[in-house]
């Protein structure tokens, strides 16, 4: 393959840097306390358990979720 060289110390590399990682892992966790939202805001509008902790597990996530953000940093 032309203009391809494996040695070639400045190829592209698929290697993550810190800085880069460490976004990865902020992104997974807004990622689950989204989900987690979606979960408990579908449980909370079925109604069936309306004297619950459930009622108050979704606002709970969407604060923890604003929290996250607030201290999302690259």
């Amino acid at each position: 393959m032309p203009g391809h060289d494996a040695n070639n110390s400045s190829a592209h590399s698929h290697e993550m840097s810190e800085g880069m990682l460490k976004v990865e892992r902020q992104h997974f966790w807004f990622t689950v306390v989204g989900l987690a939202v979606a979960l408990f805001k579908f449980v909370s509008d079925g109604g069936r358990w309306r004297r619950s902790l459930v009622l108050h597990l979704w606002p709970g996530c969407v604060t923890f979720l604003g929290v996250l953000l607030v201290f999302y940093t690259e």
